[in-house]
């Protein structure tokens, strides 16, 4: 609770230079706070989180800034209610926030009105909620277009090959192009259990494209297996901060 009155000074100056090179991509794919909690412990996680909203209080300069009490209960709160979102995620929100870069579903600028509590901070959050889903669904289009000119170009001299290179090279756009299979099947226990163990030796790009198919399809159950082995192996082979 200490940390909720008074902030640290070189604590104060990690938080911010983690803030100046926060972006939406860096919080897409910095760890969940659930996974934070089990790699550093929840009393860690805490400290973080009331650090993060200390210092955004203390730099809004609000004549009712948010109360240690509230700080407290705010940073349980977000730790329980975003188990797949990032500390960085809420860092991200304050920022865009600040900058006047934060709006709701109506494209509307957030503002802050001298408010600086819990359910303010919630409101927030819902905002910057749509906009990092927005950027991540600009990131797949992207990706998806990136892919299909990829495999465009892998056929354009496919005439002058010959007959054995063309089997060979039909053979891969057979592989690259398959498509997914029918989310009906989804419902089946084996298909689950044969999914649960390809996809730790699944390629990116299928594997990306899977989870497409299964948020188009709405389907939450494949779309949290597949959401937790990207996760898993970000985790394992990825050098990433804390925050």
């Amino acid at each position: 609770m200490s940390l909720c009155k008074d902030l640290p000074e070189p604590l104060h100056l990690m938080v911010m230079k983690v803030q100046q090179d926060a972006t939406i991509a860096v919080a897409a794919t910095a760890p969940h706070t659930r996974d934070l909690i089990r790699k550093v412990g929840r009393p860690t996680a805490m400290k973080l989180v009331c650090a993060v909203l200390k210092m955004a209080s203390l730099s809004m300069n609000l004549s009712q800034p948010i109360t240690p009490y509230q700080v407290f209960e705010l940073a349980q709160l977000f730790l329980d209610k975003y188990p797949t979102d990032s500390v960085m995620d809420l860092i991200m929100c304050l920022k865009l926030l600040k900058s006047g870069s934060l709006c709701n579903e109506d494209g509307e600028v957030v503002r802050v009105y001298n408010r600086f509590d819990v359910q303010t901070v919630m409101e927030w959050m819902a905002a910057y909620g749509l906009q990092k889903a927005q950027w991540l669904e600009e990131q797949h289009r992207r990706e998806a277009g990136a892919h299909k000119e990829a495999a465009k170009g892998l056929f354009l001299n496919a005439d002058q090959l010959t007959d054995e290179a063309r089997e060979v090279v039909e053979a891969v756009k057979a592989k690259l192009i398959r498509p997914t299979p029918p989310l009906e099947t989804f419902t089946d226990v084996d298909y689950f259990a044969t999914l649960e163990a390809q996809l730790p030796r699944m390629p990116e790009a299928p594997m990306r494209a899977l989870l497409a198919e299964a948020r188009r399809k709405g389907d939450r159950i494949v779309e949290q297996m597949v959401e937790d082995e990207i996760q898993s192996r970000r985790t394992t082979y990825s050098e990433v901060a804390p925050l």
